[in-house]
């Protein structure tokens, strides 16, 4: 006598067997990231890169392959060094996984900075910082991601909105470090276009933020070009004096005093007197 099955039992056993795979399957995935992981740890790239890149071909529907996918282009970047191979990485992050937030986060980061210090293609890196801004970056990392899409304006000439995205940065006390560099840089660009007094302006502010020596060294020096520019020689030659060591700047300071002295006595040029 012959067992029938009723079609709802095989519907039943069908979907049983079903879940059973997907199980399986998940396991083996979980495996195969979790190798990575340990792999990565220990500092064997290749075997890392290997083991993620089974998860993230071999299951790509897996809510592991996106994470898969941006640990290779991490690795290819930090331990490799191979900047294309990241990109494309990367870039298949999100292409493929666009609505992945956190993750889309790490891609953009990471695109932003290979295009910005690797490829010198600060356009292309302009676009990944204001996704970045957008989709509300740690307070941290905002002040970082504004500083440097500033920087790659300043890098394209953009003067303009170099101007605001780094005043953006200076007039922000969290900046830390930042509001000073901000500040230079903004005294920069004012003396590239000839507006001195704004620089002069600029310099001040960014004394007051009481910088690393270094920086302050720059700062002062940039102030004594800006006051030399504006034809203040006596205030100039006190800036050089206040250098932490201004025998370096002897030339300067020989230039300013010649200046200065032609200031008070004026020579007088002959051939444009009256002649009899």
């Amino acid at each position: 006598m012959r067992t029938v099955v009723k079609p709802r039992r095989i519907r039943w056993l069908a979907a049983w067997a079903a879940l059973a795979t997907l199980a399986a399957c998940g396991d083996e995935v979980e495996s195969r990231f979790k190798s990575g992981e340990a792999a990565a740890a220990a500092g064997q790239s290749g075997a890392a890169i290997r083991a993620f890149k089974e998860v993230a071909i071999g299951f790509p529907n897996h809510a592991l392959a996106p994470r898969a996918w941006i640990e290779v282009a991490e690795l290819y970047y930090r331990d490799r060094g191979d900047v294309f191979m990241a990109r494309e990485a990367a870039e298949r992050v999100l292409r493929d996984y666009p609505n992945l937030g956190p993750i889309r986060g790490r891609a953009e980061e990471l695109l932003a900075q290979i295009y910005d210090a690797d490829l010198g293609d600060p356009e292309r890196a302009v676009y990944y910082y204001e996704r970045l801004l957008e989709n509300g970056a740690s307070p941290k990392k905002r002040g970082e991601y504004s500083y440097r899409l500033a920087e790659c304006y300043y890098l394209m000439r953009e003067f303009p909105l170099a101007t605001k995205a780094f005043e953006a940065v200076a007039l922000d006390p969290k900046m830390g470090a930042l509001q000073v560099q901000a500040r230079m840089r903004i005294a920069r660009i004012h003396m590239l276009l000839g507006e001195t007094t704004e620089a002069l302006e600029s310099y001040r502010l960014a004394l007051e933020l009481d910088p690393p020596d270094a920086i302050r060294e720059l700062a002062q020096v940039g102030r004594a070009d800006a006051l030399e520019a504006l034809g203040r020689y006596e205030e100039a030659l006190q800036a050089v004096a206040d250098l932490p060591d201004p025998g370096r700047q002897e030339a300067r300071r020989k230039r300013l005093e010649e200046k200065a002295r032609n200031r008070r006595n004026p020579t007088v040029e002959w051939s444009k007197l009256p002649q009899p």
